[in-house]
């Protein structure tokens, strides 16, 4: 994919900080007490935008306030609507269920879905990882992702995703989607239109994204698209800036976008040409 680089994901790491946060929360006080009898452990968040993937699958993440998921990879979104996931009290175990959105290879007007249940750890706001399962295959996985809160963080503005956009293998292998975002005066909304190379078009709207369980945005829109005049799709976009997470490079500033319904999906991660 142009804008970010696939590594092999060293879990290593998890393993040594799911040793750490065990060892701290069993540490012991001069007078012997536990760290838990006297402070609980604080329920950890999963909130952000994350880098990292499904197995060997790319991906990039937004998970709202509301934990609504949407990661969106090169060719599938991994979809949950809000409080799809949920994090134990006092714990850094979550888990939820997700819906994997992928094309049909064959045709753009299908998208098909496979649900699955996922479990893992949020250590620090820094890293997700865990096991996930398939419902109808049973077939077991694993996810590993690292936060990219320097993203999350950025004070929302639709005006700094206005310009031009390329996702490649949009809908089909590829097929190039050009987009292109521009902003109200208040730079709070924003419209998007595009159109791909075997004639499909986008038409619809970008806004700063507000959850009830915090009012304070952050750097993640709703989008509300069109595709061919005829099908609407709902979804979050973002973009990331250039930046090097442990083993995840982004090159460029990245649009992460997905949008879908109860049959149709549009996604991916796009670049500026």
């Amino acid at each position: 994919m142009t804008g970010a680089t696939r590594t092999a994901y060293i879990f290593l790491i998890y393993t040594m900080l799911l040793a750490g946060m065990i060892s701290f929360g069993c540490s012991t006080s001069d007078n012997g007490s536990t760290w838990e009898d006297s402070t609980p452990f604080p329920t950890q968040e999963v909130s952000g935008i994350w880098g990292g993937g499904f197995g060997s699958e790319f991906a990039i993440g937004i998970i709202t306030e509301d934990n609504e998921a949407r990661f969106v990879g090169d060719y599938s979104q991994y979809v949950g609507d809000s409080g799809a996931l949920t994090v134990k009290a006092n714990s850094a175990i979550f888990s939820g269920d997700l819906d994997k959105l992928t094309n049909d290879s064959s045709t753009i007007y299908t998208s098909n879905a496979e649900t699955l249940t996922m479990t893992g750890w949020a250590a620090g706001g820094e890293t997700l990882w865990g096991s996930l399962r398939y419902e109808e295959s049973s077939q077991p996985g694993s996810f590993a992702f690292y936060d990219m809160n320097d993203s999350y963080q950025v004070s929302p503005d639709v005006g700094d995703l206005s310009g031009q956009w390329e996702i490649e293998d949009a809908l089909v292998d590829d097929n190039t989607f050009a987009l292109t975002i521009t902003s109200t005066s208040n730079t709070t909304t924003g419209a998007i239109s595009g159109q791909d190379e075997i004639g499909n078009t986008l038409s619809g709207t970008i806004s700063i994204h507000y959850s009830q369980e915090d009012p304070t945005p952050y750097n993640v829109y709703d989008v509300s698209l069109t595709l061919n005049n005829s099908q609407t799709l709902t979804g979050l976009a973002t973009y990331v800036i250039e930046m090097d997470v442990e083993e995840i490079t982004i090159a460029n500033k990245t649009l992460v976008i997905g949008a879908s319904n109860s049959q149709y999906s549009f996604g991916g991660l796009g670049t500026q040409p």
